[in-house]
């Protein structure tokens, strides 16, 4: 009777747990593509800004607004930092996934005079490897 009822409730969890999988309605519709008038082929011989490209206009001012805004805004490195500890944060979340070996080794020594007899040693030597 136990075996029954016990085979009943897997079943009935199986579906249960099967259905809450289904997808019950229409699947959203793609994003739209970009529109082809919108694309552009760029010109030949073109490139792309060089890193100081404000220069060009010639304008002390406007160089002189971007150099005191690039030297106190450290938003820019702050946010280079927060992705590189993310990193470093996803690379340690992760190291339990890798194999691990590890490897152990051990001697001794042991002498005794039983009943202030003759010495008498004794050596031993182990060794340990696994892997998980």
């Amino acid at each position: 009777m136990r075996h029954r009822i016990l085979k009943r409730f897997l079943s009935l969890s199986a579906v249960l747990a099967l259905g809450a999988c289904a997808i019950t309605g229409s699947p959203p519709a793609p994003a739209p593509g970009v529109p082809p008038d919108w694309a552009e082929p760029a010109p030949s011989g073109a490139s792309a800004p060089t890193p100081d490209w404000w220069r060009s206009f010639g304008s002390e001012e406007l160089s002189a607004l971007i150099a005191a805004a690039l030297a106190s805004n450290p938003d820019i490195a702050i946010a280079a930092e927060r992705v590189r500890q993310a990193e470093a944060q996803t690379r340690i979340a992760g190291a339990p996934l890798f194999p691990e070996l590890n490897f152990g080794a051990a001697t001794s020594r042991r002498e005794t005079r039983p009943d202030g007899g003759d010495w008498v040693r004794n050596d031993g030597s182990s060794a340990a490897f696994s892997a998980s």
